[in-house]
């Protein structure tokens, strides 16, 4: 997502080309002549320039809001007329972060630019008092101290709330634009994979968009809350404040901590902000050290688990893939698909040419299998003419793709018996979360039952 810049001011004041070199910068660009009392929703700016002609009354009027919380951490430029060098100490106490007097070099004020931009992507400010450091640590050693990862995020949740005396602290994963799924939540433990619309987490959906950290000192005032006409089942209370802090996982965003606060509770601050994303940060990367140690384990449980005829993973590799799968997708809300192949026709190439010249086939369907998926994917022998590929990350039209490719692939493919016209593939899949599979087993009588569909249809089916 392009950084956004705010130009704020008088647009005469402004240095000839600014907006030029901007936009070349890789900049996007609006416009207001004030600063708004908060940030908005997904046009909410990274920083803000103001131009002003003269120096007066103005300078006190513009800048006041930029010492609001809501702004505290969007840093805003000052360019003042030539000859007013004096009024930069000025604008310096009343909140700017930066201050050039004309005449402005161009190069330089982007060169400060992308340094105060630096600045803000480091994040909040750390919590640099001895007790704030303490109980960061204390909470960080029982996420640590957790078996597994997704205690690690039952542990965050519930240590963030204690810590900053929140009334609310999830762990979300988003869906899509319009969902999320709830992993974990500190007041009621009880509640895991509930799926949840978007709508009743306005700063998530925000974060979502942005990629970055939103603050919301007051839910009162802030436009994000501004429309919300609902309360969420979860947290059923009007937020006073609150926060969503990205978990970025393997350099993608996982999901999001999202702290709110009530009107009983203090609001929360700056620093409160930057005590959740230390913590977040820590357990990301304790998460993609436990998803490190958990792949190579899985490649030395997969070892010699192959079936020795089509050369794809055997039925104890199949089973424990599967599971492994179900485990990530409950754990990190990722999606994955399970399709059962079966080639028909084989039977009758073996009656007309021996079950010899079948079992050749299907080891080279084994292999042209093997090259066709893509390398996350994983595909076993399932049965006598039957495989079984399991794609992550993929729906529904995802598994449609996969199964023209497959079919382009065997009716393209040279056999060595001769008998490609004689087959043809069905198929049935079934995409995982999906209501009523609880268990491995559960996931594989759906996907039978879609692929005996298919045969009864004559193509492919979904569960």
């Amino acid at each position: 997502m392009h950084t956004r810049l705010l130009l704020l001011g008088d647009p005469n004041a402004r240095p000839d080309g600014l907006e030029r070199v901007l936009i070349r910068a890789g900049y996007t660009l609006g416009e207001a002549a004030d600063l708004p009392a908060a940030p908005g929703d997904a046009g909410s700016p990274d920083l803000t320039v103001l131009s002003l002609a003269a120096v007066d009354e103005e300078l006190d009027r513009l800048l006041m809001p930029v010492t609001n919380e809501a702004w505290r951490n969007v840093p805003t430029v000052v360019l003042l007329p030539q000859g007013a060098a004096e009024a930069a100490g000025r604008a310096l106490s009343l909140g700017a972060i930066d201050v050039m007097v004309a005449p402005i070099q161009l190069p330089e004020l982007v060169a400060r630019i992308i340094a105060r931009l630096r600045g803000v992507r480091d994040g909040f400010r750390s919590p640099d008092s001895h007790a704030g450091q303490a109980q960061l640590f204390s909470v960080f050693q029982d996420v640590a101290l957790s078996a597994r990862p997704e205690e690690m995020l039952q542990v965050l949740v519930r240590g963030v709330a204690r810590s900053l005396g929140a009334d609310h602290c999830a762990c979300l994963f988003t869906i899509d634009a319009r969902r999320g799924r709830i992993i974990a939540v500190a007041e009621k433990a009880e509640i895991r994979n509930l799926e949840v619309d978007l709508a009743d987490y306005p700063e998530v959906r925000h974060a979502a968009t942005t990629g970055r950290t939103v603050f919301i000192p007051d839910g009162a005032q802030h436009p994000l809350f501004a429309g919300a006409t609902t309360l969420p089942p979860v947290a059923p209370f009007r937020p006073a404040s609150a926060v969503a802090v990205p978990i970025t996982f393997q350099g993608k965003s996982l999901g999001f901590v999202a702290v709110r606060t009530g009107t009983m509770r203090p609001n929360l601050t700056v620093d409160d902000v930057a005590f959740v994303e230390a913590l977040v940060a820590s357990t990301a990367r304790l998460l993609e050290h436990e998803e490190r140690r958990a792949t190579v384990y899985r490649r030395q449980a997969s070892a010699g688990v192959i079936d020795p005829l089509t050369g794809c993973g055997g039925l104890d590799a199949l089973d424990r893939r599967v599971r492994e799968e179900m485990h990530r997708s409950d754990r990190y809300g990722r999606r994955f698909s399970l399709m059962l192949l079966d080639v028909d026709g084989l039977r009758f190439v073996n009656q007309r040419h021996g079950v010899g010249a079948g079992d050749r086939i299907l080891s080279e369907l084994g292999g042209l299998l093997q090259r066709e998926l893509r390398a996350p994917d994983f595909v076993a022998r399932y049965g006598g003419d039957e495989f079984a590929v399991i794609m992550p990350e993929t729906v529904e039209q995802g598994a449609r793709d996969t199964l023209v490719r497959i079919r382009q692939a065997i009716a393209g493919h040279h056999f060595s018996e001769g008998q490609a016209g004689e087959l043809a593939v069905s198929a049935g899949w079934i995409g995982y979360p999906t209501t009523g599979v609880l268990t491995a087993e559960d996931l594989f009588a759906r996907a039978e039952a879609a692929l005996t569909e298919a045969k009864r249809s004559a193509g492919v089916a979904a569960a």
